[in-house]
């Protein structure tokens, strides 16, 4: 759960609520949906123990179709959204550490930092494609990073507290000059930068097969992960206000950078070295698991089956890595961070909203089948509730050419659905691999997995 959100969305969570109190509420309640969410995954994961999270709820509880759409927009838009996101906030910190360079080329800004974002996922795409073993090792080193970061900032907020240093908290729910006024669309988008810092808390559900004793283990992670990230979120929050003012906060996206510039003095660039490890480390971890949802998205029609080759050395899949980062480089383009995240956090909680749609449903059609964890039903019917909200406010209160994209990929894959899977009339089931198929094998050295190959 922990990666690039914590130093990214407090500026934006604080621009949407335009008071200090409020935004920390708003964290306190990215908390409670998070757990109240994970809840219901594990009713979800222990009724249905089996890997692919939405993919295997939404089909069990809404049939094929609404399976497949989810599929497809993970594969399509979710994931590649949260790739760019990711390397977009990467190439923000790094930047930080250089800020000479950054005046010097203050005009071209935009464009430096989409291609050191570019840069940086082709990096991290390759390393994933030639040396699996590598980038998981050095997962360890920007994992401590990460946590170092956050040690600091929580340690920094604790001394200034206890030396009487409360700085913008004294203001509490009051309306802070210069940011936004509350609307119910605004509040939708405070929660969508504040919940993209917890996303994640769904993760262990596609591994579920993988779990040892999952009846156990999956609630305990959960109610224990999810409590103590809440806290550590809201704790990092509340050292931000003691030394920065609420506009400055609003209007950065490199928060950190702007903390550790009063806090740390000479040993500033400190933080914008340990927040783009951090960074670094989570698009390694989420370009890793996106490859492999693409796969098995293709390997059962959902996707073109080329998608699920592997490379013939290493065992990678070669062509779901190439997939994914191309896409998440056109993301890239749609805006900044703020807007990536609204657009990701619109597109997820359309489906978080069906699996709770789904566990209801499921209650009665498979009402006999063993629940070794069951939550009480009101807790996925506020969440259905919650999800509607964070979809329809945005669109009626302030509509964003975003929601129209994810309408149109949404079109696309009613349109594809009905001829390529339901029929299943893949071109390669009548004449065998194609010719661009076999000349993209040829060049990227794949082939289709066969039983005596395990993915590195």
């Amino acid at each position: 759960m922990i990666g690039s959100g914590i130093f990214v969305s407090p500026g934006n969570v604080l621009k949407q609520t335009g008071s200090v109190a409020l935004s920390v509420l708003v964290w306190a309640g990215c908390g409670v949906i998070s757990v109240a969410g994970a809840l219901c995954y594990i009713e979800l994961g222990t009724l249905l123990p089996a890997s692919g999270g939405e993919t295997v709820y939404i089909k069990a509880g809404l049939g094929d179709f609404l399976s497949f759409i989810f599929s497809w927009m993970r594969s399509l838009v979710i994931q590649p959204s949260s790739n760019a996101i990711i390397s977009l906030a990467f190439a923000e910190y790094s930047l930080a550490m250089i800020p000479d360079f950054v005046d010097l080329c203050e005009d071209y800004t935009y464009l430096v930092k989409r291609f050191i974002a570019i840069f940086t996922l082709l990096l991290v795409t390759g390393i994933n494609i030639f040396s699996v073993k590598a980038a998981a090792r050095m997962q360890n080193i920007f994992t401590l990073a990460k946590l170092a970061a956050m040690a600091v900032i929580i340690v920094g907020g604790i001394v200034n507290l206890a030396q009487g240093k409360v700085g913008a908290l004294n203001t509490g729910f009051q309306q802070q000059d210069g940011i936004d006024r509350l609307t119910a669309a605004s509040v939708a988008l405070a929660f969508y930068s504040g919940l993209w810092s917890f996303d994640g808390w769904n993760q262990l559900n596609y591994c579920t097969e993988e779990l040892k004793d999952p009846t156990k283990n999956l609630p305990r992670a959960i109610i224990i992960g999810i409590p103590l990230v809440s806290i550590l979120y809201i704790l990092v929050n509340i050292s931000y206000l003691t030394v920065l003012e609420p506009i400055v906060i609003a209007e950065s996206s490199t928060v950190g950078v702007e903390w550790s510039k009063i806090m740390l003095g000479p040993v500033d660039w400190l933080m914008p070295v340990a927040v783009a490890l951090s960074t670094f480390g989570a698009l390694n971890g989420c370009i890793f698991t996106a490859a492999r949802q693409c796969l098995a998205a293709a390997r059962i029609g959902f996707l073109p089956g080329f998608l699920s080759f592997v490379s013939v050395d290493r065992l990678t899949p070669f062509p779901a890595l190439v997939f994914n980062v191309t896409l998440a480089s056109v993301m890239l383009f749609i805006g900044e961070i703020g807007r990536l995240i609204d657009f990701f956090s619109f597109t997820a909680w359309i489906f978080y909203g069906l699996a709770m749609l789904s566990l209801i449903v499921m209650r009665w059609t498979k009402k006999d089948v063993p629940r070794p964890f069951k939550v009480w039903i009101w807790i996925p019917a506020l969440v259905f509730l919650v999800s509607c909200y964070f979809v329809v406010a945005p669109v009626i209160d302030d509509p964003a050419v975003e929601y129209l994209y994810v309408l149109g990929f949404m079109l696309v894959g009613a349109a594809v659905y009905p001829i390529f899977v339901k029929r299943k009339l893949q071109c390669c089931e009548k004449s065998g691999p194609g010719c661009i198929t076999i000349i993209l094998q040829k060049l990227l050295k794949v082939a289709p997995e066969t039983e005596s190959q395990h993915i590195d």
